[in-house]
């Protein structure tokens, strides 16, 4: 007699634990009340939602003070016996962190480390250092998001094109890293983590329409809509950095001359502070540089921020999202320069999208966006989007 099969959950199942997931992530900590109350499911079915994402470990209960005695019992994201990896692959330097289920970064357990020049050394030493993280006894580890730069092929995982970290070029971290491993890790482009870093713990957590520029290493865009991110056909949606704009340009590093990275991104910014120096900063002294005596680099700043709002103005006219993340170091060091950025953009784009934008500098990071990613799929995985 063949053994009985398996019973797969229902599709109202399924988007119940999913509508309840989100909630314990945006609201939590909840009761069982406050999410048959949120969500608008009856109580037993919020109950069997929960007991199903407890099951699986996503969330956990725990005691909560009551001012009439006995604690209430609340659910929040495994935070205590869960955790995730977040891996930032970049140039110079590679960042990996550790998380709860609720996304709070341990600060005490994150790591750097100079990027290899060799792609086997790459994982060879993120291997290594994820294994001298990866906690005893009952606690368990649910897996691992990779934020990384260039054109990646979402439906193979596979990263095409990356003019800045080329070691990655036809080759697979995120299949790699799971077999060697032995847990679940999934690859995002840089941009589209950041994207999800917005929705998750940003100020996009309502937003059904926004998008996040992206000019910190090179620019890219991610774009939220319609209740989920804008990859394209393959994942190459977003690469707006290598439009070439200017004419007779510099060489970008994607081999075309002029594009847009050339001029908008955080080292381009810090190539025009070197040049008046006459020796040479990286972005974080040139922000500072430029923050502390705006005076001194008045020319600089007017150039920047005219760089800058021409990738604004290209990401407002092509997508109109209602709300803009602007991710760069210059930004947020600079007030001025911020406040200039605006003033250029509001010329540089059309006037009905641009007054219809909200225009905000971005509060998340790439150890954000990496977190958030594996966030992400482990939702999609688990409690599958429907």
């Amino acid at each position: 007699m063949a053994p009985p099969s398996k019973i797969r959950p229902s599709l109202l199942s399924k988007m119940n634990e999913r509508q309840v997931l989100r909630i314990v992530q945006v609201h939590g900590p909840v009761s069982r009340a406050d999410i048959a109350r949120l969500s608008g499911i009856t109580a037993p079915t919020a109950s069997k939602a929960v007991a199903s994402l407890l099951n699986a470990g996503l969330i956990e209960e725990v005691e909560s003070d009551s001012a009439r005695g006995r604690p209430a019992k609340r659910l929040q994201l495994a935070s205590e016996k869960g955790q995730l990896f977040g891996l930032v692959l970049d140039t110079p330097v590679c960042r990996l962190v550790v998380a709860g289920l609720d996304g709070k970064i341990r600060e005490n357990q994150t790591t750097e480390f100079e990027t290899p020049t060799t792609y086997e050394t790459l994982i060879d030493t993120i291997v290594s250092k994820v294994q001298e993280r990866i906690p005893e006894g009952d606690a368990s580890t649910f897996g691992m998001g990779i934020s990384m730069p260039g054109l990646i092929d979402s439906k193979n995982e596979v990263g095409v094109f990356s003019p800045n970290l080329p070691i990655t070029n036809g080759k697979s971290p995120s299949k790699d890293l799971s077999e060697r491993l032995g847990f679940e890790c999934a690859l995002f482009q840089e941009s589209h983590a950041l994207c999800l870093a917005q929705r998750h713990f940003g100020e996009a957590g309502s937003l059904e329409n926004f998008a996040v520029l992206d000019m910190s290493t090179g620019v890219g865009l991610g774009i939220w809509t319609a209740g989920g991110l804008v990859r394209g056909e393959n994942g190459f949606a977003g690469e707006i950095g290598h439009i070439p704009v200017v004419p007779n340009g510099l060489r970008c590093t994607c081999g075309r001359i002029g594009c847009l990275e050339t001029i908008s991104s955080d080292p381009s910014s810090a190539r025009r502070i070197s040049e008046k120096l006459g020796r040479p900063v990286t972005t974080s002294e040139a922000a500072e540089l430029i923050s502390k005596n705006p005076e001194e680099f008045e020319a600089e700043i007017e150039q920047i921020a005219h760089s800058i709002s021409i990738g604004m103005a290209v990401a407002i006219n092509l997508y109109n999202p209602s709300t803009l993340f602007l991710n760069s170091k210059f930004l947020d060091s600079s007030d001025v320069l911020f406040e200039k950025t605006l003033q250029n953009a509001s010329t540089a784009a059309l006037e009905p999208p641009f007054s219809r934008t909200t225009i905000l500098k971005s509060r998340g990071n790439k150890r954000d966006g990496a977190v958030a990613g594996i966030l992400q799929h482990l939702t999609d995985s688990l409690v599958p989007s429907v």
